[in-house]
């Protein structure tokens, strides 16, 4: 069995408020297969973001009980708990804004399952070798939904919308999120402009993985590759004492200069030390220099 150290770190950086939220639970199904984690990503308010902090393990936790004797069960379950998290949202519809989201399964500590919509993201590498090896072996495992990608303004314009200026229209700078819903009543009966459905990825668990979730405001100015350097040499050294999602954090604030809240897990596995699920959190409200 491997330990599994999860380090996390978020900060409200230049923004008067903090819109982010964040999901580590060691055991989402209840019976020790399955931990969740997960990164939302607020925009226009906080309070989708903290409504799939407060309900999206209950919400898996019930659409896998729906699917758990197919043969793609983890998949469907993520895709049917990302429709059911929008839908409870339709509730609060005054509620403005809306959330990106990416989410992380690691099931029997042997598959990786990525569910993500919007631009929140997720990178995966090998760690113990050199830099190289870890370079050589990073996976952006996720899908980012902007209309830069064509496809997706292919989407929006098929469903009744219109992209200006590089934003649904004229506005949002993501064409996949939680809520949002005014990008649908805007529209009349022309629904499915700002969707939740999400890109699932499936990737098998290895030794040594190194999963890093993320928000816009670090991948905005941290390439997949910097990210991976970055968080490899500090790894490197062996002190669990130093939390590596932190140091990702402030540097992509005090060095690097990104201008958003900015949330980070880091999720490493290891045959190398005793079996254990390991948190390591933080978080700051002080706003970066």
């Amino acid at each position: 069995m491997n330990s599994v150290t999860t380090y996390l770190y978020e900060a409200r950086g230049r923004r008067f408020t903090m819109e982010d939220t964040h999901i580590v639970e060691e055991d989402a199904l209840g019976d020790g297969s399955t931990a969740l984690f997960a990164i939302f990503d607020g925009h226009g308010g906080s309070e989708v973001s903290m409504y799939l902090e407060e309900h999206f393990v209950t919400i898996f936790r019930e659409s896998f009980e729906k699917v758990k004797d197919d043969d793609n069960a983890y998949q469907e379950a993520l895709r049917i708990a990302f429709k059911e998290s929008d839908i409870a949202l339709q509730k609060h519809k005054p509620w403005r804004g809306g959330s990106t989201g990416v989410v992380a399964l690691l099931v029997n500590n042997t598959d990786w399952y990525i569910a993500n919509c919007g631009d929140s993201e997720a990178v995966i590498y090998r760690h113990g070798g050199c830099e190289s090896e870890a370079l050589s072996s990073t996976r952006c495992i996720t899908k980012k939904h902007t209309p830069q990608d064509m496809e997706e303004t292919n989407r929006i314009i098929d469903a009744g919308g219109c992209v200006l200026f590089g934003r649904v229209d004229g506005c949002l700078a993501v064409t996949r999120s939680f809520g949002d819903f005014e990008y649908v009543s805007r529209y009349g009966s022309r629904k499915g402009v700002v969707i939740a459905d999400p890109y699932i990825a499936h990737h098998p668990a290895s030794e040594d993985d190194v999963l890093i979730l993320a928000c816009d405001g670090l991948w905005d100015v941290f390439s997949y590759e910097a990210a991976v350097r970055f968080c490899d040499d500090i790894l490197l050294r062996n002190d669990t004492s130093v939390n590596v999602a932190e140091c990702l954090v402030e540097s992509a604030i005090n060095e690097r200069k990104s201008t958003d809240n900015v949330s980070v897990i880091v999720i490493q596995k290891s045959q190398k030390a005793p079996p254990l699920f390991k948190i390591i959190p933080g978080s700051s409200d002080i706003a970066g220099i």
